[in-house]
């Protein structure tokens, strides 16, 4: 039961990290920004918490996992007021690590290999600069790994390294739930970092 509630942990993060990853496929700089690049890589920092509280005992699970994806294909087009994004796939293979709490005291530790390959995408996302290392998204991420990101709006860092575009996203989700009086809540957290080589 723990392993297939890890597993399950471990694909909602992956995707989440799917939808910020959209995100950061919003970029500019200045005059710099505008062009074609190729997708590179995608390295991410996730954790994923889920807290399950039926008011006699508190589960809380604390998944943990880190990776660079494999199998970069895509591309990425910038002019001056969108991106747009096509073919993106990427491979992820990592193992997970989970905490299980009960009543906040530390009950098992499990590592989970994982594995997923996202399926190629393409969105198309308009973008602000605003300010020289930061870029703003006013209508949130469009559709990425076949995962509809949020439309909440959203931004991200980005720089060059020579002729590559690194984004940066650091995104956080919290939802809460209730079933037949048992409360749930999730906190997603990842942090991202896309590669791009200009064309």
């Amino acid at each position: 039961m723990k392993k297939i509630f890890l597993l399950s942990l471990i694909s909602f993060a992956v995707f989440y990290l799917v939808s910020c990853k959209k995100d950061s496929d919003n970029t500019p700089a200045g005059g710099n920004l505008i062009g074609n690049y190729k997708f590179i890589s995608l390295t991410a920092a996730t954790t994923s918490t889920q807290i399950v509280d039926d008011g006699s005992t508190v589960d809380k699970t604390v998944t943990r996992s880190n990776y660079t994806t494999t199998n970069n294909t895509g591309t990425l087009v910038v002019d001056a007021t969108k991106m747009i994004s096509a073919d993106l796939s990427y491979s992820v293979s990592t193992t997970a690590t989970a905490d299980f709490y009960e009543d906040g005291v530390l009950i098992d530790t499990q590592d989970v290999p994982f594995q997923a390959d996202i399926p190629s995408s393409g969105a198309t996302s308009e973008y602000k600069v605003i300010s020289s290392d930061s870029l703003y998204f006013p209508s949130g991420s469009a559709i990425s790994g076949g995962v509809v990101a949020s439309s909440d709006p959203g931004g991200c860092k980005y720089r060059f390294e020579a002729d590559k575009l690194i984004l940066t996203v650091n995104g956080e989700k919290t939802t809460q739930q209730s079933q037949a009086g048992v409360s749930i809540t999730s906190i997603n957290k990842a942090n991202v970092i896309a590669t791009y080589q200009k064309q």
